[in-house]
């Protein structure tokens, strides 16, 4: 969370949808971690 408010502070602005999921994409690959989502359950 610190990372994307810093990120944030940088932009001078909130970061849209897209590029906060770029910005957690990039943290994905760096620690290895598979970006496979499971479908939630539905109502």
């Amino acid at each position: 969370m610190e990372a994307l408010r810093e990120a944030a502070l940088e932009a001078g602005r909130m970061l849209t949808r897209n590029q906060v999921l770029e910005f957690v994409e990039e943290r994905m690959r760096f620690y290895d971690i598979p970006m496979n989502f499971a479908a939630g359950r539905r109502r």
